[in-house]
């Protein structure tokens, strides 16, 4: 069988792209020889991340659904992520990967994660009808941003598991500050409180949705985001699917709510 026309055309230039336009790693920036999102040793350090074990069951992190304190609070029973993120590590390749997601807008990268995610929440979770959303940004954050990365996350996750994508279901609030820069786990849950809306029209009576977001540092943002999918709209149920998590234990903003609620 013939190849496309179309493909052909695009394998004949393919080398005056490559010229043109080098691959490059998405972290280290070092030249590759073909497009792809990682070279080697940042794709090795980032598999290596993933062996870590979940400090709650003490399985392999990406083989657990455990869900934290807060979460569970939210009626938040399953949270699926790949790797935990470490505040202060800036070199580590999770960390380089949260960066580059969150202040570049790297196609392949998110392609790649989103798939990632989908093979890690598909090995573990039982086959149902999801709904897939995410923890929105307000409008003026994604204008400063250039982009929500939350909702491309979401989108390359949508495209590898064939869930329906919902862009429409929730809205965060412009009262509602960024969370990263509230310095303690109380003021995060102030910030949140009422800080997401169902947008107008949603309707989730009895479906599951997968809630996307790229690191939960308290859950805060994705607990409210959860009651209101649950209370307004009516979802059966809702799993959070993260590629980070911070573990409490190693969260420098848990001090200040330990010591205030101890």
């Amino acid at each position: 069988m013939s190849l496309p026309l179309s493909y052909r055309i695009y394998r004949f230039f393919l080398p005056l792209r490559n010229a043109l336009f080098p691959a490059l790693c998405s972290l280290c920036k070092e030249p590759l020889e073909k497009q792809e999102p990682l070279c080697p040793k940042c794709l090795g350090e980032y598999r290596a991340s993933r062996l870590r074990d979940c400090g709650q069951c003490g399985k392999q992190l990406d083989t657990c659904t455990c869900s934290s304190d807060m979460l569970r609070k939210a009626r938040v029973k399953r949270h699926v992520k790949l790797f935990r993120y470490r505040p202060g590590h800036e070199k580590d390749a999770e960390s380089r990967i949260v960066f580059a997601l969150k202040h570049h807008n790297l196609e392949l990268l998110f392609t790649f994660m989103g798939k990632e995610l989908f093979d890690c929440f598909s090995s573990i979770m039982p086959e149902e009808n999801y709904v897939v959303t995410y923890v929105p940004r307000t409008p003026r954050q994604e204008i400063e941003n250039g982009y929500d990365h939350a909702r491309f996350l979401a989108m390359t996750f949508s495209e590898a598991s064939g869930y329906d994508f919902q862009k429409t279901l929730l809205r965060k609030n412009r009262s509602a500050k960024e969370q990263k820069r509230m310095e303690t786990v109380s003021l995060r849950l102030k910030n949140v409180k009422d800080g997401f809306a169902l947008c107008k029209g949603a309707d989730l009576k009895g479906k599951r949705v997968i809630l996307i977001d790229d690191i939960v540092t308290t859950g805060a943002s994705v607990a409210e985001c959860a009651k209101v999918l649950r209370r307004e709209g009516g979802a059966k149920e809702v799993i959070v699917a993260s590629l980070a998590v911070v573990p409490h234990n190693i969260n420098p903003l848990f001090t200040d709510f330990k010591h205030k609620n101890t």
